[in-house]
């Protein structure tokens, strides 16, 4: 990696598995793999560790400006307890993980402008209140966003976050997906939501999108054709559904079986 990175946290362990700088595009999942250079953590009262393959730490906060949005997010809901996961990058906090579960507002969240991976999902089996994302138009670096569980409604302020290329949000009241036109998505999940057209995402270069849902019977993919997918999780019983998966060469799996 370039430069100096510090993991750091309050009470998660965070999984040394993978890191993708320097190759341009930041973390897609919470882990981190070593494979090249120096991935380092700190604290006040141990030096530098160079992290391996395999090891698993609790990483303690050492990032003022994380820890002063931390405590203004933990003013702003009730019964939010302030843990979370990061990754720091030369100073700036890259990657953020919130459990959501009693989130409402966000907006503190706008001190971190570097951001490229942000998960504020509720824990599984629980959901969260977080309706307002407004806050995510000033984040012009934000690459994965992650909100599972949450009631998000209004896509709009996504629409600005112009390098997103992986949106995962199951499980929200999501209707309209038409803010997501512009944006160089490469992985949606938006399982268990109240979509009903996936026009929008016609010509877009998707390699995993999941559209199960207990909401809508089946959509039409037909939107899909001509995408490189590698992973889809939906319903395909209509002819024109068939094919569609049929004429994917890049498909590996459905619905977690393989093709």
């Amino acid at each position: 990696p370039q430069g100096q990175v510090n993991v750091i946290g309050t009470s998660f362990a965070t999984h040394v598995e993978d890191i993708i700088y320097p190759d341009g595009k930041p973390l897609q999942q919470t882990k981190i793999i070593v494979r090249e250079g120096i991935v380092e953590w700190k604290s006040e009262t141990q030096s530098s560790q160079r992290l391996t393959a395999g090891q698993t730490f609790t990483f303690p906060a050492t990032n003022e400006r994380l820890e002063a949005v931390i405590k203004e997010l933990v003013r702003l809901n009730p019964g939010y307890d302030g843990q979370y996961e990061a990754i720091e990058v030369d100073g700036h906090v890259r990657n953020l993980k919130i459990v959501g579960d009693m989130l409402v507002d966000i907006s503190p969240l706008a001190d971190l402008p570097w951001l490229h991976m942000l998960d504020v999902s509720a824990s599984d089996g629980r959901r969260g209140r977080l309706a307002n994302i407004e806050v995510l138009r000033s984040f012009k670096q934000l690459v994965n966003f992650s909100a599972h569980r949450q009631n998000i409604r209004d896509l709009r302020p996504l629409a600005d976050a112009s390098s997103l290329i992986a949106i995962l949000m199951n499980a929200n009241p999501i209707e309209d997906i038409g803010p997501l036109a512009t944006l160089p998505l490469e992985v949606l999940h938006l399982a268990d939501t109240p979509i009903g057209n996936l026009g929008v995402l016609a010509g877009k270069q998707l390699t995993e999108v999941n559209l199960l849902s207990t909401v809508i019977d089946e959509l039409d993919l037909r939107p899909l054709q001509g995408a490189p997918l590698n992973r889809i999780w939906c319903k395909a019983t209509t002819r024109e559904n068939l094919q569609v998966l049929r004429e994917c060469r890049c498909l590996q799996t459905i619905n977690d079986q393989n093709k």
